[in-house]
């Protein structure tokens, strides 16, 4: 139970982190365009991986879990993504 309260907070903590880095450095629509559509074609594989880590990491899931719904809160609670900011600085400049 600590451990899944710990991980809540480190998955928050890294999703803030790596959003703060992105916004230092946002994408230009180009650059958004083509990450979006690399990770669209690596979803397929990850997906099967998935499935064998689900049952290695099960000693570990409620953590993981607590971990992923950190992120994912911290995902969805921020103000402007870094795409939309490289895309208003691209539009900008032009």
């Amino acid at each position: 139970m600590i451990a899944s309260c710990g991980a809540v907070v480190w998955g928050w903590l890294v999703q803030r982190r790596d959003h703060r880095r992105k916004l230092l450095d946002p994408p230009t629509p180009a650059r958004a365009r083509a990450a979006r559509r690399d990770q669209s074609r690596r979803t397929p594989g990850l997906v099967v991986a998935g499935r064998f880590l689900v049952l290695l990491a099960a000693p570990v899931l409620p953590a993981a879990m607590a971990f992923a719904v950190g992120w994912l809160i911290a995902a969805f609670t921020v103000r402007e993504y870094p795409s939309e900011v490289g895309a208003r600085r691209w539009l900008e400049e032009r």
